[in-house]
């Protein structure tokens, strides 16, 4: 009778809201005492959080919530315009599993999103420590986000991205550097800041790119068994090949320039300027 009784009990069929709810409480709390144990254990017995443990959480004005949820709090907990989850986000710690798959989850559900929009996503309902760096790591290590980066822009930086936006189309003008403003108009003495920003940005910055930065270390090398995008000037980036790095060529100074890539159609031999390494995620591990 008991063993037919716990079976009447089980539940059957689509999860409910509620549900999924207790389900992602849960998995806050185990995530939250696997990091936050200290303060968790502060905050229940209404202890101050001064050992190191509890340090990196004295600026949040953290509190437990009906659930036994760490919660932020703060400014925002005065405003009538925000909904609860917005005023108190949910604390979690950066470096755990938990906050890692929210966030890969988020940048997928977001049709693969920068950095920013990601974390203004994530900072609507949650507080991960070290949020800013975690957001760039997903997106970095995003392979189809690398995919399709556009590399044929060629268009060189310019006194004018600066300025307006873009790339300066306007028709040449005098020279008005050594103009008074008195003598100028509102139009000409924006002419005047935009040859001025030119003269500088030409005679101080240009000459360092002389410097000689390239091939300098072997920094720069990739190392064998690499999975990596074999760029091709005449497709776009989604139909470029994928192969791995079989081999490196050494030049006389050390440095390798040049790889053999192994890929589905055969052996290619490439420059490391026509080779793209794809960002590779490495196996994640509990906790911190």
């Amino acid at each position: 009778m008991r063993m037919k009784r716990e079976r009447s009990q089980c539940k059957t069929g689509l999860l409910s809201v509620d549900e999924l709810n207790e389900s992602q409480r849960l998995l806050v709390k185990l995530a939250q005492m696997h990091s936050f144990s200290d303060v968790h254990y502060c905050l229940q017995n209404k202890l101050p959080l001064k050992n190191k443990n509890t340090k990196r959480v004295l600026g949040l004005n953290v509190f437990l919530d009906e659930h036994n949820i760490i919660r932020v709090g703060g400014r925002l907990g005065n405003s009538s315009s925000f909904q609860y989850e917005k005023k108190h986000p949910i604390l979690l710690c950066g470096k755990h599993r938990f906050t890692l798959l929210l966030f890969r989850f988020e940048h997928m559900r977001l049709l693969h999103a920068s950095p920013l929009l990601l974390l203004a996503n994530i900072r609507e309902c949650w507080w991960p420590l070290g949020a800013r760096n975690l957001a760039k790591k997903i997106v970095r290590e995003c392979v189809t986000c690398t995919r399709h980066k556009d590399p044929h822009d060629f268009s060189p930086l310019t006194p004018a991205h600066f300025l307006i936006g873009r790339s300066l189309a306007a028709p040449a003008c005098e020279d008005l550097t050594a103009a008074t403003d008195s003598q100028l108009t509102r139009y000409h003495r924006i002419e005047q800041l935009r040859q001025h920003f030119w003269k500088r940005w030409s005679k101080k910055y240009v000459v360092e790119l002389q410097t000689r930065t390239k091939w300098k270390t072997n920094q720069s090398d990739i190392a064998l068994d690499t999975l990596v995008l074999i760029k091709d000037d005449n497709l776009p980036p989604l139909k470029w090949k994928l192969g791995r790095v079989i081999k490196v060529f050494p030049g006389n100074d050390g440095v390798s320039r040049v790889a053999d890539v192994r890929t589905a159609t055969g052996i290619l031999r490439r420059s490391f300027a026509k080779i793209c390494p794809l960002p590779l995620q490495p196996e994640d591990t509990e906790g911190e």
